[in-house]
């Protein structure tokens, strides 16, 4: 049975969609292995690591071609969820999630935006209010 396509319509919901559709578009199916080595493997040892910083420094155009752009995925999204969730066969489900979200990066780039950009600036919205407060202010003035 096909997984449901929601992309919500809050502004959180938006902030990793492309990428989470694309890696669901693209990720093979791996199966488990049937056995495992009867002798542990060695590996090096792991340093400890510090995520990178989250950027909050945007240009005032890039926050608002940020915010139409997410109003754009909300309707591509709610388009598209109807088709996927009726998805005759997995085959079918991905296919029509790579139109999904090839449809929804053009989306991203008729804004002004890179998906990478696009998905800077929606982390860096989801962890620090003021800037969610202004990409709201802008997402409801495009309404």
């Amino acid at each position: 049975m096909p997984t449901t396509f929601r992309p919500t319509a809050l502004l959180a919901g938006v902030t990793t969609m492309i990428s989470s559709f694309c890696a669901a578009a693209d990720a093979p199916w791996r199966p488990e292995p049937l056995w495992r080595p009867a002798v542990p493997t060695v590996s090096a040892p792991r340093t400890p690591t510090t995520p990178p910083a989250v950027i909050t420094e945007f240009a005032d155009e890039e926050l608002r071609s940020y915010a139409d752009a997410s109003l754009r995925l909300d309707v591509i999204g709610d388009r598209w969820e109807a088709r996927i969730a009726h998805a005759l066969n997995p085959a079918d489900e991905k296919r029509l999630r790579r139109l999904a979200v090839s449809e929804m990066a053009a989306a991203v780039q008729r804004a002004g935006l890179t998906v990478d950009r696009f998905n800077r600036i929606a982390l860096a919205v989801q962890s620090h209010p003021d800037l969610a407060r202004t990409v709201h202010t802008y997402r409801t003035a495009r309404r």
